[in-house]
């Protein structure tokens, strides 16, 4: 159960941080530079999959080489941030978007690169 909390429990909790930015109002928000939103898509994503990267291979490294995780990390990664955009537009202000999915992506490899 240890090993559990140790591994998993981080990657639950960065996905439920993303999942409470994404449901703030887009007015609280707030604008402090430019194409910020671009970087925060990026390095929020390339964090989880650092996350659920070093969860896999540590809690059950038997069950993955290293391109079956990074495959698993990329795909679960992007369903996460497809299903994190329709969700937005259920949020005053927000809506979905495509640039934001594909700088998701960008994170989520990067994190993979990194961690591997």
């Amino acid at each position: 159960m240890i090993k559990f909390l140790k591994y998993w429990l981080p990657v639950v909790l960065w996905a439920g941080f993303i999942f409470y930015v994404s449901s703030l109002p887009s007015a609280d928000i707030p604008g402090i530079f430019t194409y910020q939103d671009a970087l925060f898509h990026i390095f929020e994503y390339a964090f989880l999959a650092l996350l659920l990267s070093r969860a896999l291979k540590n809690y059950q490294s038997s069950l993955f080489n290293k391109s079956r995780r990074i495959l698993l990390v990329i795909l679960t990664c992007l369903i996460y941030a497809i299903s994190d955009e329709i969700h937005q537009n259920f949020i005053p202000g927000r809506e979905s978007s495509l640039a934001d999915v594909i700088f998701d992506g960008l994170g989520i490899v990067l994190g993979s690169v990194i961690y591997r």
